[in-house]
């Protein structure tokens, strides 16, 4: 037997199923009355020739071993789940050989050797046996193999043991043997092959529908995003269009104003409206830059008192205004310290702390601190209006500003929770919230523990190069760097150019306005020497503010002080500015945002003339930059 057919029989006994064996003992009941009427027969048709007292031994020995075997298909049909496989396999082996030995022991029970009608009948009898088997028995075709050689080499041994013609008989037999089994093999590979690719096929169904499934979840995710992205941009447009519509208005009436108070109040409205534009885009392109991984993770260890104190502080004013309490708790994490990236978290305390404050009239704003392990869990506490239960698995949502009364539209614009949850997603917080309607909420977030860092010099604070400029809380002061400065103003849009320079010569500055870096270039090689440079960061095809600044630092010293600005999100082109150290302030700039980077601009390039500021108007300055 070679290797390729021991391996067809490990495979053909590997690949009897469970539902083999029950098909075979299905059929126990009606092999066995088969066999038994066949044993029968023989033992009819040998009666006369051998002695009965022999037939009537192996016959009931034959009944036996049949009735044990239905005793076994019995058991596998009440218990077949209580064993293993490999274990009914074994006991079917065992049954079959032994139910093959009970019609092998028939010749040598029944020996007639001059007789050769009984002989004949013996041989052909035993034949038809061991060729009826393989109908029933090719699918497991380890039994079939133990039952064919169980009939026939007893009769064959028998044939040689008589010795002369029966020499003939024997050879017969082993060769109708081999027949026999190599039939059975062959039906067996039919059958593993046939079983191999039903399962194959159950497979690719299984997959398709596991396909078919993924693909109807993707298209109605799919349509979910389609449904949620029209919802998202209808109500970007509705917060958008509301001050735009104002804006129209006011600017139709300026034109009407004929006494200064008024021209100063339809400014002041006109102010407003810009200024609530500008923060759902700011808030919007917050938003896109967390959904695309755009925001780098600058983690830090930091005092989680000094943290929160920060965070606070920004809001004691509104807090205070209102009549509310703020404080600050830290309990069993006081002197604690935490590994996190500090100006994210104070933007996710910042969103928490502001909605406390705008949605709380009567009461306090508390944010409590706890060690719990190797976590300190931030809660931040109100006594305003509270959440109705069915709406917080909503509150996370952009644009979702709830329905009960208080939540107005004036009061947000639905965007500060869902900036919490992604910073949250982005920096592992765990963002919790819990409230109760009338009572207040509570939101909560988680923060690893550090060690105390090893404390080192002070060094003065001062922007960091080449990152997005980010100023709040400044106000326009007289006596400060700007007035009389030259300023080289590079932009390519002649409207935009135009608002920004009458602006910057409303401030003092003597501004020298082009549109490219070839201009400027030139501009400079003629003599011109500005002292700050505000440039457009996108300039027309191939050309950029980056380019811009390099070029005339290359001219006229690395010290130049350059700001940019923009509107873009292009990647390349701020890698470019990082690269080159410069700032990049966000289009829409804010008025003050941008005097206060350049006042801190011009003060670097030139550290001795901050002595020269007015007192308060270095103060303004200082506090501005973030």
């Amino acid at each position: 037997m070679n290797l390729d057919l021991v391996g067809g029989l490990r495979r053909i006994w590997a690949a009897t199923s469970a539902d083999d064996i029950g098909l075979f003992y299905l059929g126990t009941t009606v092999s066995a009355v088969v066999g038994i009427f066949s044993a029968s027969a023989l033992a009819l048709a040998l009666s006369g020739s051998v002695s009965t007292t022999a037939l009537a031994v192996w016959l009931g020995l034959f009944v036996t071993v049949r009735l044990l075997r239905l005793a076994l298909a019995a058991y596998h049909r009440r218990a077949h789940q209580r064993h293993a496989l490999s274990q009914w396999k074994r006991w079917l082996l065992v049954s079959a050989l032994v139910q093959a030995l009970a019609w092998g022991l028939a010749p040598w029970l029944q020996l007639a050797p001059t007789d050769w009608l009984p002989e004949l009948v013996l041989h052909v009898a035993l034949l038809g046996v061991a060729l009826g088997s393989v109908v029933h028995l090719a699918s497991v075709f380890p039994v079939l193999v133990a039952y064919v050689l169980g009939i026939m080499l007893p009769l064959a041994l028998r044939d040689l043991w008589i010795g002369g013609l029966h020499h003939s008989l024997a050879a017969f037999t082993l060769l109708m043997a081999l027949y026999v089994l190599s039939s059975g093999y062959r039906q067996a590979r039919l059958h593993a092959d046939a079983q191999a690719q039903r399962t194959r096929n159950l497979q690719l169904i299984e997959a398709l529908r596991e396909q078919n499934d993924l693909g109807t979840a993707a298209r109605a995710m799919a349509e979910r995003a389609h449904a949620e992205k029209v919802s998202f941009f209808a109500a970007a447009s509705h917060d958008l269009r509301q001050p735009l519509h104002a804006l129209g208005l006011y600017a139709q009436l300026l034109r009407q104003q004929g006494t200064p108070a008024g021209v100063q109040l339809v400014s002041s409205r006109i102010v407003d409206c810009i200024a609530g534009m500008e923060q759902v885009v700011d808030e919007l392109l917050e938003l896109a830059r967390l959904d695309a991984g755009r925001v780098p993770l600058r983690p830090e260890t930091v005092s989680l008192a000094q943290l929160l104190r920060e965070a606070v502080a920004v809001h004691q004013p509104v807090a205070r205004a209102k009549g509310l309490r703020m404080q600050v708790e830290l309990g069993n994490a006081a002197g604690c310290w935490v590994r996190t990236d500090p100006r994210l978290v104070r933007r996710v305390l910042a969103n928490l702390l502001s909605n406390a404050v705008r949605y709380t009239e009567v009461g306090q704003v508390s944010t409590q601190a706890t060690r719990d392990g190797e976590n300190i869990v931030i809660e931040v506490l109100d006594t305003g209006i509270g959440i109705p239960a069915d709406e917080l698995p909503r509150i996370f949502e952009e644009f979702y500003r709830g329905g009960q009364p208080g939540r107005e539209a004036h009061l947000g614009h639905g965007l500060g929770l869902a900036t919490v949850k992604r910073l949250s997603d982005l920096l592992g917080l765990g963002v919790t919230a819990d409230s109760t309607l009338g009572q207040g909420s509570r939101f909560s977030i988680r923060l690893p523990s550090a060690a105390a860092p090893t404390p080192t010099a002070p060094t003065p604070q001062a922007m960091t190069p080449g990152r997005t400029a980010s100023v709040a809380g400044a106000t326009p002061t007289q006596g400060d760097l700007l007035f009389g400065r030259r300023l080289l103003l590079i932009e390519d849009d002649l409207v935009a150019a135009d608002a920004m320079g009458l602006l910057l010569r409303e401030w003092g500055c003597q501004v020298c306005h082009m549109e490219s870096t070839a201009e400027a270039l030139a501009q400079v090689d003629r003599g011109y020497r500005p002292e700050l440079v505000v440039a457009d960061l996108r300039l027309a095809v191939g050309d950029d503010g980056c380019q811009a600044a390099i070029g005339l630092r290359n001219r006229l010293g690395a010290g130049l002080p350059v700001l940019l600005v923009s509107g873009d999100g292009d990647s390349t082109l701020l890698a470019c500015a990082a690269n080159a150290g410069l700032t990049v302030l966000r289009k829409p700039v804010r008025p003050v945002r941008l005097r206060a980077c350049m006042n801190e601009a011009l003060a670097s390039a030139c550290p001795a003339v901050t002595a020269e500021i007015p007192s308060n108007a270095a103060a303004a300055v200082a506090g501005a930059v973030a």
